[in-house]
């Protein structure tokens, strides 16, 4: 009977690991579809390919923004789940995002300031409402994914998406461009309000504050230098080359995109199970770069042959550039599919001061080969550059992997 009961609650546990997983599969690619089939192309026509692609340059940067801060703190208030009930520091967690989040207006402002983008108070006044609904979302669902509820996370995108449709009909009647985004984070936050309660935790510090406040500062700090090589193409092609060729080189990547994006959904629920397991021998870790490796390869082919039907369909004004850099811009997503799946083990199993070192390795690769390959060969030598920094990105994080293994 014991045994019975155990192959029952292990066939539980598969069957919810794989629910878990088609939930966020959804959750994931259902806005990501909205944005590449419909939005995207909407934009491209009705601003064109220049300010289309300052456009992709000024999401990109409040993206990162929230990123650096928001995200982490939603990852270390993940991470607190491997503690003891005695030990969980929740209570410090609030107050924290209100200080990063002030930061994230500011910086996502800077940037744009920096940049030399023009724009209008009253668009920076939509952008700092875009940002701080953006922000809260992602803080609120990350419970979600600490209670591992991954329908809720799914129900949190589907308002998510009915804002973005919303938004668009707001541009299609001639409000900016800005509003479909604003529209899809004011209804993410809406659902996130009524599903969770970490919102009406108290506003307070114990103890501990310094010690999460510094956890959190060490993750963002890696985070931050992550983003400059995420973001590499929107923070060097936009100065250098110019907005047509930010919207070239992200035009190309709409397909590929898709991967990293969709394997960052089963990261993330690979992530909410590694805090409750013990790590990998190095069988268990060899098996898992090999499977992880048949992904990616098969990846590349479908994400080219999809690429090349969807440039054709959507984008013929740009598609003898795009076809130039197709290659080379799908190996390097699919190279963020791989690492996408690997850094969930990694963020828990190596120590904390590892993520900012494997960033700095990953923004001197960066540095390294694009740098000087776009300055000799234009948009070209920029994802040449880009494909040998993934590539050696990619090694260096396998080796880090099997290290942690063998301790």
């Amino acid at each position: 009977m014991i045994k019975k009961n155990n192959i029952f609650d292990k066939n539980n546990k598969i069957k919810k690991f794989f629910s878990d997983f088609g939930f966020n599969f959804l959750a994931t690619s259902l806005p990501l579809a909205i944005l590449t089939l419909l939005i995207y192309p909407k934009m491209a026509k009705n601003l064109g390919v220049f300010k289309y692609g300052i456009a992709l340059s000024i999401i990109g940067y409040f993206k990162m923004s929230s990123g650096i801060l928001i995200s982490n703190l939603g990852y270390n208030r993940l991470l607190e789940e491997k503690k003891s009930l005695k030990e969980l520091n929740i209570q410090n967690y609030n107050i924290i995002f209100f200080v990063f989040l002030i930061f994230t207006i500011i910086f996502s402002f800077s940037i744009i300031i920096i940049m030399n983008i023009s724009f209008k108070i009253e668009e920076y006044f939509i952008l700092g409402f875009t940002i701080f609904f953006l922000c809260l979302d992602t803080y609120l669902s990350i419970e979600f994914r600490i209670s591992i509820n991954f329908y809720n996370v799914l129900k949190n995108k589907i308002f998510l998406v009915i804002g973005y449709l919303v938004g668009l009909y707001l541009n299609n009647k001639g409000y900016h461009w800005l509003n479909i985004f604003l529209m899809g984070y004011i209804f993410a936050t809406i659902y996130d309000l009524i599903a969770t309660t970490l919102w009406k935790q108290p506003l307070s510090i114990n103890k501990n504050f310094k010690t999460v406040f510094v956890s959190v500062l060490i993750l963002s700090l890696a985070s931050f230098i992550s983003s400059i090589s995420t973001y590499f193409d929107k923070l060097v092609l936009f100065p250098k080359l110019g907005g047509s060729a930010v919207a070239i080189y992200s035009t190309t990547a709409l397909i590929a995109k898709i991967g990293p994006s969709t394997t960052g959904a089963i990261g993330n629920v690979l992530l909410s199970y590694f805090v409750k397991m013990n790590k990998f021998n190095k069988k268990q870790y060899g098996l898992f770069i090999f499977t992880i490796s048949i992904i990616a390869i098969i990846g590349y082919f479908v994400c080219y042959f999809l690429s090349f039907y969807f440039l054709t369909y959507f984008y013929p004004q740009i598609l003898n550039n795009c076809l130039e850099i197709l290659k080379p811009v799908v190996i390097i997503y699919m190279a963020q599919v791989f690492i996408s799946l690997l850094y969930p083990y990694l963020l828990c199993y190596c120590k904390l001061h590892f993520q900012i070192i494997q960033q700095i390795v990953r923004l001197v690769l960066y540095v390294f080969f694009t740098i000087p390959m776009m300055n000799k060969y234009g948009l070209n030598g920029f994802s040449i550059g880009v494909l040998f920094a993934s590539i050696f990105y990619v090694v260096f994080m396998i080796i880090v992997g099997y290290l942690s293994s063998i301790k």
